[in-house]
């Protein structure tokens, strides 16, 4: 005994930890599942849509109009159709501004407008259409406000200089190109610029890479600011934490703008012309909007509109005044929440409760998606949310597939084996803890349930076997289809009769109700089935129905291992059959004890038949016949006149009560009591207290 005792608890052991090993199996499919940049699918590569998916529904919950309010530190003057057409240019890409316009632009802005930085979000890699002296204006202006201009370059496709100034700053544009927006490079590989190599005054945070033409302006801005604190160890600080790229934070000014979207921008032109605004101390960026072929790009902040590039530029350098920056979320703790809500997902599935295990899995993805929410508004974390999310659809389906394939095959033998004989209640209960199959019995509240056919053995001997047979089989199918379907459990086909019951295995609140509610159902459905059989020549049934409501034991009978039967014993099971054949005495359908009728009497609409004490029993029982539902028609004048007989007859006006009972001349029970009177009457039956003692069973 106690080696098997350790038997079953290696084997316990050994099945959870199969369990466990299949979760971190499909943990790492999930995982290979989710990188596997392409599939090759008949010699054909197609990319991940997981992928797509996966970027698409992070950019919906964190990106989405997630905008943070800035104060303008920073403004666009925008190269845009007006500025265009107050030059007869029809684009700026194939019809160059003269050099001196831009010369011009940076005094205006520094000497009149007192800006701080200028960036020019322009890379100036073609030669001067107006010859060696505008090259020489713009250079001098370089020259003398080298403090106050940055210049972006980049690399070099086309093998031309993208750095022809070798007296003003440059700073990289490498936006790393996506769908949408979402990052650049902090710095850029210093060989990728030729004609850059001989520029000494170049910021270079490391030798051999040259910073991002955002992070320029930036540092900039911050050593003209005249402080004496030395900023070098912040921008360093910075670099080490954003190497080698970063992601991009998206600002809005809360204002309507034109031709941007969350910051404000005016016209070159405008500015040329001396438009009244306050720029001191700001910084400004100069690039094109709106122009036929303007550098514009979708960021995850809005899906319908596309952001201009120098805007971008703009985000990208408010990032940095506002220290707000994004980083990616740890991967370590990624990977800790990854397997904790792999294990809680693992348990929701094998506890076998599909409402617990539904709802603990929707849970775990609006968690998983707040979370991700507030990690990005609050933390400046970007959780993968999508990623996160397609683990867990990924480990719920597999586990599910598993229980299915594996875990479930115990059960879907059980149910195959019980399904025919008990209800589907019990067989759900059974398939979930197998083990319940033991011989322990309980006692508690049942009802109990019997139906028999009338007149059963006449009809039997007129019908051929086969026949027979399937007669019975239609009747038992709809009778049984009426029990089942009230949560009732079937126990046994007694010959042509069914024994059920209501509360057990699984627990039924108002019992009493069910079981009267599916003996009128069987009546009525009857009905139907008798027409079918009408129809066919076949004889037509009556049935009767017994129901007792008391104390009963109820299990597991029989030889374990060979077979058992759930069922019911006791003195209460025993009434409800004496009940039952008590129909034949009343001409009645239903008769139920007063244990019943006192729980349903509200429901449904009884009518008091006799006080007996039936066979084989030592207290005597009110009984009532079950007429129909409260709101349903019925003859309200022979119950009244029963009842004023059946009063009449407790007290012993056998007389008084014959009349009333005369009163009722097709009621086969008034009929019945009024040849009991007259037993009574010539003295053949004695009477006590009201009480008959049945003669028969």
């Amino acid at each position: 005994m106690y080696m098997n005792k350790i038997l079953n608890k290696v084997l316990f052991l050994l099945k959870k930890s199969v369990s466990f090993f299949v979760l971190l199996g499909i943990l790492l499919s999930a995982y290979i599942f989710f990188n596997i940049k392409s599939f090759d699918i008949l010699g054909i590569s197609i990319s991940n849509p997981i992928k797509k998916i996966s970027s698409f529904v992070d950019d919906n919950l964190l990106y989405n109009e997630s905008y943070i309010k800035h104060n303008n530190e920073v403004i666009i003057i925008k190269i845009d159709e007006k500025t265009l057409n107050s030059f007869s240019k029809s684009d700026i890409r194939m019809l160059s501004f003269p050099k001196e316009l831009y010369s011009n632009l940076i005094k205006k802005l520094v000497e009149d407008y007192k800006v701080s930085v200028i960036g020019f979000d322009i890379v100036f890699s073609n030669k001067s259409y107006f010859g060696e002296d505008d090259e020489n204006i713009l250079r001098d202006t370089f020259d003398k406000y080298s403090k106050n201009v940055v210049v972006g370059t980049m690399s070099d496709n086309i093998n031309k200089p993208l750095c022809k100034y070798n007296n003003v700053q440059h700073g990289s544009i490498g936006l790393i190109l996506e769908p949408r927006i979402r990052k650049t490079n902090l710095v850029t590989d210093y060989k990728v610029g030729k004609g850059c190599d001989n520029l000494d005054n170049l910021y270079v945070g490391n030798k051999g890479f040259l910073e991002s033409f955002p992070f320029v302006i930036y540092k900039k801005y911050i050593e003209n600011l005249n402080t004496d604190i030395d900023f070098t160890d912040d921008f360093e600080q910075i670099k080490r934490d954003n190497f080698p790229f970063f992601y991009i934070n998206f600002f809005h000014n809360g204002e309507r703008n034109s031709g941007t979207i969350g910051f404000k921008s005016y016209s070159l032109i405008d500015i040329l012309n001396g438009k009244d605004i306050d720029l001191e101390g700001k910084i400004v960026l100069v690039g094109e909007v709106g122009t036929v072929l303007h550098d514009s790009h979708y960021t995850p902040v809005n899906f319908k509109y596309k952001m201009p590039g120098v805007e971008i530029n703009a985000n990208l350098i408010m990032t940095f005044l506002t220290g707000l920056f994004l980083n990616d979320f740890s991967l370590n703790y990624l990977i800790l929440i990854i397997f904790s809500i792999g294990l809680l997902i693992y348990f929701l599935v094998l506890n076998n409760n599909i409402i617990i295990g539904f709802v603990g899995f929707i849970s775990i993805i609006f968690v998983n998606i707040s979370f991700g929410i507030f990690a990005f508004l609050y933390l400046g974390l970007l959780y993968p949310v999508s990623m996160v999310l397609f683990f867990c659809f990924f480990i719920f389906f597999g586990l599910h597939i598993y229980k299915f394939v594996i875990v479930d095959k115990n059960k879907r033998f059980l149910k195959k084996a019980f399904s025919m004989y008990i209800s589907s209640d019990m067989v759900n209960q059974i398939s979930r803890n197998p083990d319940g199959l033991n011989l322990k019995g309980h006692k508690g509240d049942i009802t109990v349930f019997f139906s028999d056919i009338a007149s059963f053995t006449s009809i039997s001997e007129k019908m051929e076997p086969h026949i027979l047979f399937d007669f019975l089989n239609r009747y038992f199918n709809k009778m049984t289809q009426v029990l089942i379907s009230n949560r009732g459990t079937l126990d046994k086909y007694i010959g042509d009769g069914i024994m059920g019951f209501f509360n057990a295995p699984l627990k039924l609140k108002n019992h009493e109700f069910f079981a009267c509610k599916s003996a009128l159902e069987q009546l009525n459905a009857l009905k139907s089935l008798n027409q079918e059989f009408k129809d066919e020549g076949l004889p037509v049934l009556n049935i009767r129905i017994g129901i007792n409501t008391g104390r009963i034991v109820h299990g597991n009978l029989g030889a374990r291992g060979k077979r058992l039967n759930y069922t019911i014993i006791g003195d209460d099971v025993n009434l409800a059959s004496r009940l039952e054949s008590v129909n034949k005495i009343y001409g009645t359908s239903i008769i139920v004890s007063e244990s019943v009728y006192n729980k349903v009497s509200n429901d449904f609409v009884f009518r008091e038949l006799d006080h007996v004490l039936v066979k084989g029993k030592n207290k005597a029982v009110f009984i009532y016949e079950l007429v129909g539902y409260k709101n349903q028609d019925y003859d309200k004048e022979t119950l009244f006149n029963y009842s004023k007989g059946l009063k009449e007859y407790y007290l012993a006006n056998y007389e008084k009560a014959s009349e009333y009972f005369g009163l009722n001349k097709d009621d086969l029970a008034s009929t019945y009591m009024i040849k009991r009177i007259k037993r009574i009457l010539r003295g053949e039956l004695k009477i006590i207290d009201g009480i008959y003692k049945m003669e028969k069973k």
